[in-house]
């Protein structure tokens, strides 16, 4: 069994606007466990982001109902703009992170550059780079402090279909290689089930956690390999119901 991260535990938030109090999120509890990868999806604006923003501490919940079995320090959250500074060349981007820690994984970053295919490009600014390759040196950025759990806000929402592939495989094989643990927020069930051990189903604003699904393929493999999994499509439907889009 292993170690639990992260628990969640009857998670509730409203936010307020002047006399106007809009209820997010209700009742939310699930837990993370080391080197598991997990998805949240829900229909648009239920309150996906909340979940990371709270965890992330950028927002604070309306009572204690996170337990971190972890230095809270140790989270990386890798938004959907890739936010690289223009000014910046491609390795300084990368080792970013690092310097505002003060941290010396300069190695580590290097390895990841040659890993991406973005070595060549380190002396380059992000204006000569594709969407994918900025994505891919904002994950490395992301990842350069080795953090415990990694937060990712629709991180391939901007990139077109090939791309979206190519880079889910990348970071799919990233965070296992490395045992880092992640929380991947989606609206494309295909991704979140090809990436994912479990999915999380939000209902609608206020949201509530309508199922959580343990995804058992027949042999799972890196994402690309598991779209073709002959108990994909299970999952899919399953989950497309859930989300009741028609």
């Amino acid at each position: 069994m292993k170690n639990r991260l992260l628990s969640i535990k009857n998670l509730n938030k409203k936010f307020k606007n002047n006399k106007d109090i809009t209820k997010v999120l209700e009742n939310i509890t699930f837990d993370v466990f080391e080197g598991e990868i997990i998805s949240i999806i829900g229909p648009s604006g239920c309150g996906k982001s909340t979940i990371l923003n709270i965890i992330s501490n950028l927002i604070d919940p309306e009572e204690e109902s996170i337990m971190y079995n972890f230095d809270k320090k140790n989270i990386g959250y890798m938004m959907q703009s890739d936010a690289l500074f223009p000014w910046l060349n491609i390795e300084k981007n990368a080792k970013l992170g690092c310097d505002i820690k003060q941290i010396n994984n300069y190695d580590y970053i290097d390895k990841l550059l040659k890993e991406f295919k973005l070595y060549d490009f380190k002396n380059k600014f992000p204006n000569a780079l594709s969407g994918g390759m900025k994505q891919r040196v904002s994950l490395i950025r992301t990842i350069s402090t080795k953090p415990k759990l990694l937060l990712l806000d629709e991180p391939f929402a901007s990139l077109d279909y090939q791309s979206r592939l190519t880079i889910s495989n990348d970071i799919y094989k990233l965070i296992k290689e490395n045992n880092i643990s992640a929380i991947i927020i989606t609206h494309d069930i295909s991704e979140a089930i090809s990436m994912s051990d479990r999915v999380i189903v939000l209902t609608k604003r206020p949201a509530k956690i309508k199922n959580i699904y343990k995804i058992d393929l027949y042999e799972k493999k890196e994402p690309i390999d598991n779209r073709k999994d002959k108990y994909f499509n299970n999952y899919y439907e399953l989950i497309l119901k859930d989300l009741d889009l028609f």
